[in-house]
C-alpha cells in the first residue's frame, strides 16, 4: 500500500511539474463554467477539451482516478486525471513496461472514448518508478502511438 501511495504522490508531482512548464500564459484564465468547463461535484469528471463526462473516482478536488485498484497487489498500472490541467498521468507498476503501457493505453482509450490522435494532443505523462525499472524511472515515456514516445520492449 505504501508503494502505491508513493507512486500516486510521484505521479501528482510530475503532473504538477508538467503543468507548470506547459501552462498557458498568466493572462489566460483557468477553465470555469463560463467557457464550458465545470468542476465536478460527484464521481464524474468533465474533460474541458472534449466536453466528455466520464465516471471517475474522486481522490481530491480536481484529481480523479481513472483506474482505481490501489489496494490490489497485482495492479499493473494506475491512471489519474487532473481537471485543472486537463491531463492524464499513467503510472506503470509492473514489467514488462511495453506490455503494461499498451494495456493502460487501451484502458484509457476505452474508458474516455478519446482517439489516439486526441490523446496525443492532451498533456500526459507515462512513467514508472525506480522499484519497477530503474532505467526508465522518472522519465516521461509517452503514449506508444504518439510522436516522441520512448520505445519499450
Amino acid at each position: 500500500m505504501k508503494k502505491h501511495l508513493f507512486i500516486i504522490i510521484l505521479a501528482a508531482l510530475v503532473a504538477t511539474m508538467l503543468w507548470w512548464i506547459l501552462r498557458p500564459s498568466a493572462n489566460i484564465s483557468a477553465p470555469d463554467a463560463n467557457n464550458g468547463y465545470t468542476l465536478p461535484t460527484s464521481t464524474t469528471a468533465q474533460t474541458p477539451s472534449d466536453n466528455v463526462t466520464v465516471n471517475y473516482t474522486k481522490l481530491s478536488e480536481g484529481v480523479y482516478a481513472v483506474s482505481l485498484n490501489y489496494d490490489k497487489p497485482d495492479q499493473r498500472f494506475s491512471i489519474t486525471y487532473y481537471t485543472q490541467m486537463d491531463s492524464y498521468t499513467v503510472a506503470l507498476l509492473a514489467e514488462p513496461l511495453g506490455e503494461v503501457r499498451t494495456e493502460a493505453e487501451q484502458y484509457l482509450l476505452q474508458k474516455t472514448g478519446l482517439s489516439e490522435i486526441k490523446l496525443c494532443q492532451e498533456v500526459g505523462y507515462v512513467g514508472t518508478v525506480d522499484s519497477v525499472n530503474a532505467q526508465y524511472a522518472g522519465r516521461n515515456l509517452g503514449f506508444s502511438f504518439c510522436e516522441g514516445a520512448i520505445p519499450l520492449e
